[in-house]
């Protein structure tokens, strides 16, 4: 099983460019928690019904940025090379993001 646990620097590829959000992610077994942060505005959100599946994983967390407060559902996995990539879901779109630990 992959470790998620740390710090990350989360990349999102929206129409606006390139957001960042900074993760502090928990791992226990199965599953996820942890706390993201939004470069821009600074606010925190608590990650919740975070799962982990091998290398897989899923939360959900609802956050303010520079467009207002925000509900992100996010799946994803860890690639070979130890960074993470995914798909960030919110009322929206899709946008594809990778993740780099810090």
């Amino acid at each position: 099983m992959a470790y998620f646990g740390g710090k990350w620097d989360m990349v999102v590829d929206t129409p606006l460019g390139e957001q960042h959000t900074y993760l502090e992610l928990k791992a226990a077994g199965d599953v996820l928690t942890g706390v993201a942060t939004d470069s821009f505005s600074g606010k925190q959100g608590e990650l919740y019904n975070g799962k982990i599946l091998g290398n897989e994983y899923s939360y959900e967390v609802d956050l303010t940025i520079m467009l207002g407060q925000l509900h992100f559902s996010i799946k994803g996995r860890m690639n070979s090379d130890g960074t993470l990539s995914g798909i960030s879901t919110n009322k929206m779109g899709e946008f594809d993001f990778t993740a780099a630990r810090r």
